[in-house]
C-alpha cells in the first residue's frame, strides 16, 4: 500500500548504487513461487525482505508503491541486495535443510536462476558493481562474524575474511572497497571496518563524527559512502555521508530523515532514499529526498520487520 504523496523522478544513477544488506499478510497478492515472471517488469521494482517466512519478500513497483507479488519460496529472508543488471540476491535460512542460501533472481523473475549455500547465518549482502563479486556477511554460531566474497563467476568456494565483531550491514564503494558495520559483543560498541579492494587485512575505520549503537545500512550514494547511525549529540537516527582516508572516515554531511527506524535499513536510488520507519515492529517504509532529507514524501505499508530493502533497475 502506498499512502498518497508526491513523486520525484529516480535518476539513472540508481543503476549503479548497490547496497547492503536490512509484514503482515498481503491479501490478494500473487505468490511468486514458480517459473513465471512478474507482470510489472518494465520499471524499477522495490524488494523488501520481511523477517517472517510467511511474508517472504514483498515486491512493489518503485516509486509508485503498488504491490505486485511476494516471494515465499526461499524460507526465512535474512538479507537482500541487487546488482547493476537488475538481478536480486536474497539471503535466506531454509529450516527444512537447516542451512542458509543465497538465491539469485532476474529482475521481475520468480524462479531462482542461481543458488549458493553459505556457511552460516546471514545478515546481508552486497554486489561489487565493477567486478560482480557477491559479498555475504554474518555471524557464525561459535565465533564473531565474517565476510564471504564470492567471485563474479561464482565458481568454487568463497574467500572468507574474519571479523572481530558481529556485522550488521555492508556495501561496496566505487573502487571495490567493501565497508561493513556492526557491534562488539555484549558491549554493543559501534564498529565500522573496511576490506580493501583485492583482499588483505580488514581494518577498522574511525568516523570523525561520533556514532553510537544500532548501526544500519552501508551504501555508496554516487559520491560518498553512507551509513545509518545513532548520532550521540542529536540522539536521533540519521545517515552519515563520509569519505575515507587511511583509517579515518571524515563525515562530510548528515542526512536527517524524520521518523527513521532504529538500526535503519535503506536504499538510495538517485535523488531519493527509501528507509524503514520507527516502530516497535517496523511495518512501514518512508520515501525521502536525498540528500536533502527532512519529511518523507511517501509511505509504503504492510511489511514485517524488514531485514533489508533494495531497488532493482531493469537491464537496458
Amino acid at each position: 500500500m502506498r499512502i498518497a504523496g508526491r513523486r520525484l523522478p529516480v535518476a539513472a544513477l540508481a543503476a549503479v548504487l548497490l547496497l547492503a544488506g536490512c509484514g503482515g499478510s498481503h491479501n490478494g497478492l500473487p505468490v511468486a513461487s514458480g517459473g513465471s515472471a512478474l507482470t510489472a517488469t518494465s520499471g524499477d521494482l522495490l524488494y523488501v525482505a520481511n523477517r517472517r517466512a510467511s511474508d517472504g519478500v514483498s515486491v512493489l513497483t518503485f516509486p509508485q508503491g503498488k504491490f505486485v507479488a511476494k516471494i515465499t519460496s526461499v524460507g526465512l529472508p535474512q538479507g537482500i541486495c541487487s546488482d547493476a543488471a537488475g538481478n536480486v540476491w536474497i539471503g535466506a535460512y531454509d529450516s527444512s535443510r537447516r542451512a542458509s542460501f543465497f538465491y539469485e533472481f532476474a529482475h521481475g523473475g520468480t524462479k531462482p536462476i542461481e543458488t549458493l549455500q553459505t556457511r552460516d547465518y546471514i545478515e546481508g549482502c552486497a554486489v561489487d558493481p565493477a567486478t560482480g563479486d557477491l559479498a555475504g556477511f554474518g555471524s557464525p554460531r561459535s565465533a564473531y562474524g565474517d565476510i564471504e566474497i564470492w567471485p563474479g563467476a561464482r565458481q568454487g568456494k568463497p574467500i572468507v575474511h574474519k571479523l572481530g565483531f558481529e556485522p550488521t550491514c555492508g556495501g561496496f564503494d566505487d573502487s571495490s572497497n567493501f565497508f561493513v558495520d556492526g557491534v562488539l559483543g555484549s558491549t554493543f560498541n559501534f564498529i565500522l571496518a573496511e576490506l580493501p579492494n583485492g583482499g588483505g587485512k580488514v581494518r577498522n575505520i574511525q568516523l570523525s563524527k561520533f556514532a553510537s549503537f544500532a548501526p544500519g545500512s552501508v551504501q555508496w550514494d554516487g559520491k560518498y559512502m553512507s551509513i545509518g547511525v545513532l548520532g550521540l549529540r542529536e540522539k536521533a537516527w540519521q545517515v552519515y555521508r563520509f569519505q575515507v582516508s587511511g583509517t579515518t572516515g571524515k563525515v562530510v554531511g548528515v542526512v536527517h530523515l524524520r521518523n527513521l527506524a532504529v538500526t535503519p535499513r535503506y536504499w538510495i536510488a538517485g535523488n531519493e532514499i527509501v528507509a524503514t520507519q520507527r516502530a516497535t515492529t517496523v511495518r512501514h517504509l518512508g520515501l525521502y529526498d536525498y540528500p536533502a532529507g527532512g519529511q518523507r514524501i511517501e509511505l509504503y505499508s504492510s511489511f514485517y520487520d524488514p531485514a533489508g530493502v533494495t531497488v532493482s533497475v531493469p537491464p537496458t
